[in-house]
């Protein structure tokens, strides 16, 4: 990634966080990123610059709905709909 990032602007993606990681950090679990960066109070979005003029960046996406516990059909599938045009909404800025 590193090397690919030197001469190119990469947008790298990490983990996607639900609205239970969200609730975990908020009662006082204090693992990276925090509560602050998921909802947009500090900036979600990380910029490393390569040494040739590239940069990656690494965004905090707003969390999702879980849903791996639901079984697969009408209500997993709207609500997973939901969550790619939530997860979207924020890519588009």
């Amino acid at each position: 990634m590193k090397v690919f990032a030197e001469h190119n602007q990469v947008l790298y993606v990490d983990y996607q966080f639900t609205l239970k990681d969200f609730l975990t950090r908020f009662t006082g679990n204090k693992e990276k990123p925090g509560w602050q960066k998921m909802l947009g109070l500090q900036s979600r979005v990380e910029r490393f610059k390569g040494a040739q003029g590239g940069c990656l960046y690494r965004p905090t996406l707003p969390p999702v709905l879980p849903l791996n516990f639901l079984p697969h059909g009408q209500l997993y599938l709207m609500l997973q709909k939901f969550n790619a045009w939530w997860v979207n909404q924020f890519i588009k800025r």
